[in-house]
């Protein structure tokens, strides 16, 4: 097996487990004020690594780690700036950090932060933002065995391209890293249904407030069919509402039995959920098709 193999190209890419190394971060905190904090740095990738902290790190902070006698860990360099790309709460009170070194933004394919497509690629191929590398390779596989222009019975190339560019990104570890450090925000500005508190009151604004609960958590039951459930704090900083205004959407979505409530405070939508969602959105691509022929949007019946 050559060295520029398809095998050993993805073997360098897969993420590389490694005893925990301790180490200490120094930052900036918002203030410009210098900050030092001890962390265990407890896997690396290709020009990444995730942390474990006692501290929640923002997402756009760039740190410094470092180690004594050590200038790298398991091919690591931690004199290296590195920037938080991801940053989720762990067990037993500690956070769980990615990093991605800023000499990885940009890699040899031009991949650069800042033309990042805004487009959801997980959704795109259908995949949990959390799969695993060999799965998202596996997954690709099988989507372009279908949609290749070649396959007679289900090709389509448009579609077959957007898998592909998705698949050159989420399949290659320092370009998702890339990706996944804007992807949050992506979602956020997404899913944010108002902008401003006036705009979120009255009988219109409810409607797009129970549209908005009900289309992040269709999409979280597709992505994640193990763990479909979400929190009222998590649909607040998705949604962009605060939860003192999700509590009427909530309950009326789980009396008209569209959401499940669970004992722990958890939402997931149901089978009529879904229904409701997908009719929603059905008459929503109407209105558009309607507004670009300049149509009206339903004809009168006949007398």
């Amino acid at each position: 097996m050559t060295e520029n193999s398809p095998s050993e190209r993805r073997n360098r890419r897969r993420i590389l487990k490694t005893q925990p190394v301790e180490v200490r971060m120094t930052f900036d905190d918002a203030y410009n004020v210098r900050q030092a904090a001890a962390a265990m740095l407890v896997d690396v990738s290709e020009g990444g690594a995730g942390l474990q902290t006692r501290i929640a790190l923002p997402i756009g902070l760039v740190l410094q780690l470092k180690a004594p006698g050590e200038t790298s860990a398991a091919g690591f360099e931690l004199a290296e700036r590195a920037k938080v790309c991801w940053c989720r709460t762990g067990a037993m009170g500690f956070f769980r950090v990615g990093l991605l070194c800023e000499g990885a933004a940009a890699d040899s394919a031009g991949v650069h932060l800042g033309t990042l497509p805004e487009e959801d690629l997980y959704e795109l191929l259908q995949l949990n933002p959390k799969a695993l590398h060999d799965t998202i390779h596996r997954v690709y596989r099988l989507l372009a065995q279908r949609y290749h222009p070649d396959n007679k019975e289900s090709g389509n190339e448009e579609v077959f391209k957007k898998l592909t560019k998705a698949f050159e990104i989420l399949g290659h570890p320092a370009r998702r890293a890339a990706y996944d450090a804007v992807y949050a925000q992506t979602l956020k500005a997404r899913w944010k249904v108002f902008h401003s508190p006036e705009s979120a009151r009255g009988p219109q604004a409810e409607k797009s407030k129970r549209y908005g609960v009900l289309s992040v958590l269709y999409r979280k039951r597709m992505q994640d069919v193990q763990s479909p459930s979400m929190s009222l704090f998590e649909l607040e900083d998705l949604l962009g509402i605060p939860r003192d205004h999700l509590e009427f959407t909530l309950w009326y979505l789980k009396e008209r039995g569209f959401v499940t409530r669970s004992d722990n405070n958890r939402y997931q939508i149901t089978v009529s959920g879904v229904d409701q969602t997908e009719l929603i959105e059905a008459e929503t691509q109407h209105l558009r098709v309607a507004e670009d022929h300049q149509l009206p949007a339903a004809m009168p019946h006949s007398a």
